[in-house]
């Protein structure tokens, strides 16, 4: 998976690190250097409450509580949870920084035989961690899961299949929208994603527009591949090349500070027009 644990640390060079013996060098001396200058408090609590995550109560042990196996031959809306805090869902989702919000508007929009199936971000509990937090607070996912016709899946649920077996993608902002697009499949957003107004993919924000859009989704709507090809097209005529985050640019092929040229370069052209 492209989320997958290894593949972060790839992409962070520590794979590289490991087998050339770097990473356990550097980890030894980081350790030296703390106990050195009389930190070794503060990293013995550190380690202590890492491991303690082992035996309490956290996130990943809640959700799994949770979680039920999906059932791919009902008629199902996917809506994957977006990574929070994050600029996708705040200040990209407007009030839907609320994830529970936007699922109990669905839910009042859904009809009777079909069924929301929510999974969490793989990243969500990698960069954040497994504790209880304002963003992911105890009883989050207790809470997500008795709302009417929603199911949790379990993480290693392929994000793929469900995808492609949904009758529709639900989503803030997510690449989970975008993808189920390519794939011809009918799209609900509720916030401001780069691809808001690429046609064929419906813009909702409350229970009526919800229940408007399912109504065509169920008659047979599907988006017009060809209008995504002419929307890229527009996209790539319009657009300049840069990256606002260094973990955007790993595969861009444009460094750093030709990134930001560009980008320098684009708003100085643009200010006159302001």
């Amino acid at each position: 998976s492209k989320h997958s644990l290894w593949r972060r640390l790839e992409s962070l060079k520590i794979t590289a690190s490991i087998k050339n013996g770097a990473f356990f060098q550097k980890v030894a001396g980081y350790l030296w250097r703390m106990w050195r200058n009389g930190e070794y408090r503060r990293l013995v609590k550190k380690t202590i409450l890492q491991v303690s995550y082992l035996f309490r109560d956290n996130l990943k042990k809640e959700y799994q509580r949770c979680q039920q196996a999906p059932d791919f031959s009902r008629k199902f809306i996917y809506m994957p949870l977006q990574v929070s805090p994050e600029s996708s869902t705040s200040p990209q989702g407007g009030v839907f920084v609320d994830q529970i919000l936007m699922l109990e508007i669905l839910s009042a929009a859904l009809p009777k035989d079909w069924l929301i199936y929510m999974k969490e971000h793989p990243i969500q509990w990698l960069r954040f961690g497994l504790e209880f937090s304002s963003y992911k607070y105890r009883g989050y996912y207790r809470q997500i899961s008795k709302i009417k016709n929603v199911k949790i899946v379990p993480m290693e649920t392929n994000s793929y299949e469900l995808n492609n077996k949904s009758r529709v993608v639900a989503t803030i902002t997510g690449a989970a929208g975008w993808e189920a697009a390519l794939w011809s499949k009918p799209v609900m957003i509720f916030g401001y994603p780069w691809y808001l107004d690429c046609p064929d993919i419906f813009r909702v924000s409350d229970t009526e527009s919800c229940k408007q859009a399912i109504e065509k989704i169920s008659a047979g709507f599907k988006p017009n591949p060809q209008n995504i090809i002419n929307y890229l097209k527009e996209i790539g005529q319009s657009a300049i090349r840069g990256y606002n985050a260094d973990s955007a640019g790993f595969s861009s092929g444009i460094s750093r500070e030709e990134s930001m040229k560009n980008i320098a370069k684009f708003i100085v052209k643009e200010l006159p027009n302001l």
